[in-house]
């Protein structure tokens, strides 16, 4: 009884931690409201993903926003935003870390 309840304050406090660490970031875009923990797992589809995204880009423009537990992603919903932010600012994104050993595979 105490181990399973040290195993679930310890899974509750990591779960915040995620939570608020996630939640400090920069603005980010508008997107559909996420659930507590699993952000918006319920909305992505394994078939089809585009028919939600493009509802998505009618209600809250071309850039959206979704998270999906500790991951966010960004959906780019037309060729104005995608050439807005990967070509026009695409140094500001472009700073990944270095593979030395992927590249030299």
């Amino acid at each position: 009884m105490v181990d399973s309840t040290i195993i679930a304050l310890g899974t509750l406090v990591f779960a915040l931690f995620i939570w608020f660490r996630r939640s400090k970031g920069g603005p980010l875009p508008p997107g559909p409201k996420p659930m507590p923990f699993l952000g918006n797992i319920k909305d992505l589809t394994t078939k089809e993903l585009w028919l939600p995204a493009r509802e998505w880009a009618k209600q809250y423009g071309d850039v959206v926003h979704l998270h999906v537990g500790p991951i966010s992603l960004i959906f780019l919903n037309s060729p104005e935003a995608c050439f807005d932010l990967l070509d026009k600012r695409g140094s500001i994104y472009s700073d990944k870390p270095q593979l030395t050993m992927s590249g030299e595979l």
